[in-house]
């Protein structure tokens, strides 16, 4: 009988300090349900609904801030999120919406990632795994195919770009880039049988402008033009071969504009015309 008193008695301490509510859509359906205490701040359980009727989300409160948060769509969980202090906090995971499967898992401390993060492609095989220190990238970053072969490894160091090499399906290299302080200093592209398509520099993260010498390959692996850029404008000699090696043009550049005499060779190596440019602009052709 005792046992029976004290259960009543927590039941009534509870309800007098932890008032349930819920509110409705215009519809009828329930909108949310949960529990405030006594200071109106949210806690224990709340869950939440679309106006369809489906459950939405379902959050754990303490002291009125959020502690754990499951999102749903359609039947199935979105997400698990956690949270301290109002800050990103341990594990969190992200499933797909089409067959509930793991999608992504990534992890936290007071809102900076890390340790692992990995992200899933639809057949399960991994995506890419990324590491994390005190909220910076550190170390190989892998991008696979959906096939599982390897698509891309960046390198960082103290969070910034140091290195990244990509690969066609096939396992081929398909291009090379370093870096400092976030700007390209060369990259290499390959054919998808490994032969180079050009390398070069570049001013910024995002390729652009070149900067500085280039060479471009014809697919057989031989030189095809290379020459001289400055803030992605080609300047000063330029030579071109064709892709049995004989030279196949020489001229000059000036802010990106055809200057002075160009030379245009046969495959025989034999000298085929003249061009005479001013400003970008053709004026006269020697044909020999």
């Amino acid at each position: 009988m005792k046992k029976i008193i004290s259960i009543l008695v927590f039941i009534l301490l509870f309800c007098a300090t932890n008032a349930q509510t819920k509110t409705y859509y215009a519809n009828g359906k329930l909108k949310d349900i949960g529990f405030y205490d006594k200071e109106k701040h949210k806690t224990d359980q709340w869950k939440y609904y679309f106006n369809t009727g489906d459950l939405e989300k379902i959050e754990e409160y303490k002291n009125g801030q959020v502690t754990v948060r499951k999102n749903y769509y359609k039947g199935l969980i979105r997400s698990e999120e956690y949270f301290k202090n109002g800050k990103k906090n341990g594990e969190w995971k992200y499933y797909n919406q089409q067959n509930g499967k793991l999608k992504q898992i990534d992890h936290y401390l007071d809102n900076k990632p890390v340790g692992v993060s990995k992200w899933f492609h639809k057949n399960g095989n991994l995506g890419y795994i990324r590491y994390y220190l005190n909220g910076k990238a550190v170390g190989e970053h892998k991008e696979y195919y959906e096939s599982g072969n390897i698509k891309e490894i960046t390198t960082f160091v103290n969070g910034k770009i140091s290195e990244i090499i990509s690969y066609y399906e096939n396992g081929s290299l398909s291009a090379k880039r370093t870096f400092l302080e976030d700007k390209i200093l060369a990259r290499s592209f390959y054919e998808i049988d490994q032969k180079m398509g050009s390398i070069g520099y570049n001013q910024n993260i995002y390729g652009t402008p070149q900067i500085g010498k280039w060479k471009y390959y014809h697919q057989n692996g031989k030189l095809h033009y290379k020459g001289k850029y400055i803030e992605g404008k080609r300047t000063g000699k330029w030579k071109g071969y064709h892709n049995n090696g004989k030279r196949k043009f020489k001229g000059k550049y000036n802010v990106g504009k055809q200057i002075g005499k160009w030379n245009y060779y046969l495959e025989n190596g034999k000298l085929e015309k003249i061009e005479h440019w001013v400003n970008d602009k053709l004026i006269l052709i020697e044909k020999k």
